[in-house]
């Protein structure tokens, strides 16, 4: 996970190529699970649908993520998204913020899960750790 910055929607384009099938290392299961896989919204931004990605590529007919079109598009909808894009409901605690307003804020939130997980996962290892060390203290 990078925490420089926000996962925006625009990479539903990688989703549409892995659907369609055009990643030839792609297949069988992973295929099938993937063509499930349904983007979510979570940035509402004037002029832009819910998944905004998929409008534009639609409307300029970009059809894999090798178009050179692809990368003017993305900037734009970044920008737009960036700068006046509010998040939507799903974002429980940062609903209703601009994007631009809320970056730091929302690093900060992921940043401190991502400490609290280590914290937990490295208690557990050492309660499992010690535990194993009594256990085998009775086998020998």
């Amino acid at each position: 996970m990078r925490f420089g910055s926000l996962v925006r929607n625009v990479h539903d384009q990688a989703l549409v190529d892995c659907k369609s099938g055009k990643n030839k290392s792609i297949g069988g299961n992973l295929l099938s699970n993937i063509q499930n896989i349904e983007p979510i919204s979570m940035i509402k931004t004037e002029g832009l649908g819910d998944i905004p990605a998929k409008d534009i590529v639609e409307k300029m007919g970009i059809s894999h993520q090798d178009d050179p079109k692809l990368e003017d598009v993305t900037k734009e909808i970044y920008s737009k998204e960036f700068y006046e894009g509010i998040l939507a409901n799903n974002t429980k605690q940062f609903a209703g913020k601009k994007i631009s307003e809320a970056k730091d804020e929302i690093k900060m939130s992921l940043w401190c899960r991502m400490c609290c997980e280590i914290i937990k996962q490295s208690m557990v290892f050492r309660l499992f750790k010690q535990r194993l060390e009594k256990e085998s203290a009775y086998l020998f």
